[in-house]
């Protein structure tokens, strides 16, 4: 049994994911999110947890904090690395 609170957590450069690639308007990253989400519960009939920051984060939380839990309780951290991301201050932190 899986006790983690997600599957996978997504870190990225928020710079990466600011052109919308989709009809909705979401960047990339977005709608990846989106996909593998629906996708996974087409295929397993389960839900993907996915930790992403903008639909996990709380607002007035502290976010570091919660990153930190958050990489901290995933099974899988999957970082898309890009330029943006290889000079993100705090990309480089959840990266550490």
């Amino acid at each position: 049994m899986d006790t983690a609170p997600h599957h996978v957590f997504f870190s990225y450069s928020r710079e990466d994911n600011k052109h919308p690639v989709d009809d909705e308007g979401h960047g990339w990253v977005t709608a990846l999110y989106h996909d593998l989400k629906e996708r996974h519960r087409r295929y397993s009939g389960r839900e993907l947890n996915i930790f992403f920051d903008q639909e996990s984060l709380e607002l007035g939380k502290d976010w570091r904090r919660a990153l930190g839990a958050g990489i901290r309780e995933s099974n899988l951290f999957l970082a898309f690395l890009s330029p943006n991301y290889l000079t993100g201050d705090n990309c480089i932190w959840e990266w550490e």
